[in-house]
């Protein structure tokens, strides 16, 4: 009897033993995989942090871009007032004078002075 529970006990030590091997094997293999996922990640936050430096860099060129058009779109406009109160000013009748307006009505008139030639004298 005792020889029996001396082979169980060898047994279940035995059993033991094997399935802490095991345990531990599968721990090694699933610590390689975390640990190449690990360099995964690595390389990935290196690139992402690259990739927002050049969004940061985009979007310093997208500021100065946008401050210069507006300083040009401010002349533009100024441009544009100014000629705006040159070119319709109110005749004799009190109505403004709008070019635009009289280009339409008198095609032909304002075709003949931009495609004649000055003749010199």
């Amino acid at each position: 009897m005792f020889s029996s529970i001396k082979i169980a006990l060898v047994l279940i030590m035995l059993a033991g033993a094997g399935g802490g091997f095991m345990y531990v094997k599968t721990l090694k293999s699933d610590l390689a995989i975390s640990e190449a996922n690990n360099a995964k990640l690595q390389e990935s936050v290196a690139d992402q942090k690259a990739v927002i430096e050049q969004q940061a860099k985009d979007f310093k060129a997208i500021l100065a871009a946008n401050k210069e058009l507006e300083e040009k779109n401010k002349v533009l406009q100024a441009e544009f007032r100014a000629l705006d109160e040159r070119f319709n000013k109110i005749n004799g009748k009190g109505e403004v004078r709008d070019i635009g307006k009289l280009a339409i009505e008198k095609t032909k008139r304002l075709n003949v002075l931009l495609t004649t030639q000055p003749t010199k004298q």
